[in-house]
Formats: C-alpha cells, structure tokens, sequence
C-alpha cells in the first residue's frame, strides 16, 4: 500500500502544481498521469499489466483523453 500511495502521490502533487508557460492543462494532466505511472511501473504496487490499466483509466476517468484517443494505439495495425 505504502508504494501504490506514492505512485499516486506523485502523479497528484504534478497534477496539482501550475503547468508551465507554453504547456495546455491537458498536457500538464497526461505527464502527471504518465509519470505516476512510470512510478508506479518502477515500485511494482501491482503487476505491470494492472498499473498500466490503472493509468489508461485514471486518463478516461478524469476526462484528460477520450476512449477513443485512449484506446487509438490498439486499432492500429502495425506493418
């Protein structure tokens, strides 16, 4: 528990601090959701696979991507 309060911890204290000049809400929000999850990849609260799902939801449920934006890379077929 005390790894998985860290991850969201970072991810939260980033999202919470003012965006640079020069950088959309939006974007500030998807590196703080992005970096929680790298911090959650690296402290391993959760298997790799959950903290990734984690993080694509926590992106959906906060209105910072769309489903279909999320969920774009899978449609794709890679040659």
């Amino acid at each position: 528990m005390k790894n998985l309060a860290i991850c969201i911890g970072v991810g939260a204290a980033l999202a919470l601090a003012p965006p640079p000049a020069g950088v959309t809400v939006k974007a500030w929000n998807l590196l703080a959701i992005f970096t929680g999850t790298i911090v959650g990849i690296i402290t391993t609260p959760l298997p790799l696979g959950a903290v990734a799902v984690l993080g694509l939801g926590v992106s959906m449920l906060t209105k910072t991507l769309t489903f279909a934006e999320a969920f774009s890379a899978f449609a794709t077929e890679i040659p």
